[in-house]
């Protein structure tokens, strides 16, 4: 679960320029982002999740507060989406807590048994608990980053054509690292 921001500076958050210049971009097949902790106020908290420490000069505009204490990861998802709602609950999909890449984390309350992994460098669809394969074709519903949810066939590996994308129904192709398998109703619109 995404760690919040310990203390904040009002209206004064670390600019998104400086986060990527202390970021390291992984170009293997898990595309993970890892925070450079080599700087004093850089770290990582108990959950393995990236912490920066910012300091401001205190004015009048930050009710002179000069410290405070901000999730690398949060502040990524903040910068791509916006603020984060109340009571949300993101979760790692990559299972790396320390990767601050944010289309790896998603809004998700998990519903059912299943998930997306990337084993063997193929994604593909996994007990959760246990990291097994499928091993017959199904349809699953999945949520995508947008929120829709759609209905996708899943085929066990040994019958996947290597490097073919999961498609839904309509046609949408389904980017496994940024969605959830649920058990929520169909929204698709196009025809899923």
């Amino acid at each position: 679960m995404l760690s919040p921001h310990k203390y904040q500076i009002p209206n004064v958050k670390p600019p998104l320029e400086y986060l990527e210049k202390h970021i390291i971009k992984d170009d293997g097949p898990g595309h993970h982002w890892f925070w450079r902790d080599t700087r004093r106020n850089h770290e990582h908290d108990l959950r393995g999740q990236a912490l920066l420490k910012w300091k401001v000069k205190p004015t009048h505009k930050t009710d002179f507060v000069s410290k405070g204490s901000y999730c690398v990861t949060r502040l990524m998802i903040e910068y791509l989406i916006g603020p984060i709602p109340k009571y949300s609950q993101y979760h790692c999909m990559c299972r790396l807590p320390q990767c601050v890449n944010p289309h790896h984390w998603m809004n998700a309350r998990a519903s059912t048994r299943f998930r997306f992994a990337c084993l063997d460098g193929v994604w593909q669809v996994v007990n959760f608990g246990y990291q097994v394969h499928i091993e017959r074709m199904f349809a699953a519903r999945v949520r995508g980053r947008d929120g829709v949810v759609h209905v996708v066939g899943v085929l066990p590996p040994d019958q996947q054509t290597p490097g073919a994308p999961f498609v839904a129904t309509c046609g949408t192709v389904i980017a496994p690292e940024t969605s959830l398998i649920v058990d929520e109703p169909v929204s698709c619109k196009g025809g899923c």
